[in-house]
């Protein structure tokens, strides 16, 4: 039975969800409501071809939850879908610019006609004047078959009794295997195809972010430095006027500090013999030693100009829209850069990964066709004994 229905973008649908309960469902509304559009929905998730001239550049997404009878979960498994506790979610995402659909079951991508033969007798949808499977063959034999209460008429029936002579068991199970096989290389390889649209536009795009990062030629603390450099040559007026007046008062001027004191010094020192001075000339020495000291430090300091202010701003003016275009620190680009090394990596060999499914697929279908003939062949000498 139908559990639910959601559409997004759907034609003149933005977004809709609907909830089926057990017994008899009635949609209601008036006319223009959606109905129809709601069906349309249902049956284009069960498989059904699209118009593509009704479909703008947008893209839909139509979401229908089902729930399978315990038969119909072997069928699936078959095509390599696995169902839990009978639970199908199919998917299909209509994309009407490229004009191009995709359908998910329970997130395996299969191909609509697959869906369509699996759930047709499962679901109908009628419309008015509609006689949707009266003219169906295989319909109109089972209903036959069922009028006559016997499976004779049946031709699965018929065909599991010649397997059954013909001692195909084996064979029809390894052929399911390998069948089920197949369509697990089928979907890779379908999804390789669809990364494979995108492949040169995405791997072009990753190039590009790599190089501008690599360009960038970032580095762990940069900014900290930049800063702490700028903070610096924003104050080096005031450091030069503080550098003219130390050198100024206490080293250059005739009537220096430097000067007094190393007159200060060497008449203390006449007077060494004398305890006291002794101690007053090494503390004078020891001042005269620090100031010396204070010259050498402020002889390292450099004076840049305004131009290279310049260029520490636009460098973190840089850096800062390379965070923000990114969402990320400098460290976190740094660490971005080498996941971005890999994915292209990874993007470069997929044309030998889909390369590599195509034989897969080529090899596991000839061996397919190999049990195939062999089962036909059986099943012929089977049927004349």
């Amino acid at each position: 039975m139908l559990l639910s229905l959601r559409v997004k973008n759907f034609l003149l649908l933005k977004e809709a969800y609907l909830e089926f309960s057990n017994g008899f469902n009635v949609l209601t509304g008036e006319t223009g409501a959606g109905k129809s559009l709601l069906l349309k929905a249902l049956s284009l998730a069960l498989g059904d071809r699209i118009d593509w001239e009704i479909f703008s550049d947008q893209k839909s997404i139509i979401e229908l939850e089902i729930l399978i009878p315990d038969e119909y979960v072997k069928i699936f498994e078959n095509y390599g879908i696995e169902i839990e506790n009978n639970i199908l979610n199919l998917r299909r995402i209509i994309e009407g610019e490229k004009k191009k659909s995709r359908i998910y079951a329970n997130d395996n991508l299969v191909l609509s006609k697959t869906i369509n033969e699996i759930l047709r007798n499962l679901i109908e949808i009628h419309g008015q004047y509609e006689t949707y499977k009266l003219f169906d063959e295989s319909y109109q034999m089972e209903i036959i078959d069922r009028y006559a209460k016997s499976r004779v008429f049946e031709s699965d029936y018929q065909t599991k009794i010649i397997d059954k002579y013909a001692n195909n068991e084996d064979l029809l199970e390894e052929y399911r295997n390998v069948y089920k096989h197949w369509i697990e290389i089928k979907n890779s390889y379908l999804e390789f195809q669809e990364k494979k649209e995108r492949y040169n536009q995405e791997l072009e795009f990753l190039k590009y972010q790599l190089n501008e990062i690599e360009n960038a030629n970032l580095r762990i603390g940069e900014e900290e430095e930049l800063l702490k450099r700028l903070e610096y040559l924003k104050k080096i007026e005031q450091i030069k006027e503080v550098k003219f007046l130390i050198d100024e008062l206490i080293f250059s001027s005739e009537d220096s500090v430097l000067s007094k004191l190393s007159l200060i010094l060497r008449k203390s020192q006449n007077l060494n013999e004398i305890d006291e001075f002794k101690e007053i000339s090494n503390k004078i020495e020891n001042v005269i030693y620090e100031i010396k000291e204070l010259k050498e430090i402020l002889g390292n300091f450099e004076f840049e100009d305004y131009e290279n202010i310049n260029v520490i701003q636009e460098r973190l003016f840089f850096l800062n829209k390379l965070k923000k275009k990114y969402g990320k620190s400098i460290e976190e680009l740094i660490n971005y850069k080498e996941e971005l090394k890999d994915k292209i990596k990874k993007m470069e060999n997929l044309p030998s990964e889909i390369e590599n499914l195509t034989k897969q697929l080529y090899d596991t279908e000839n061996y397919l066709n190999k049990l195939a003939d062999e089962i036909s062949k059986r099943r012929k000498t089977a049927s004349k004994k």
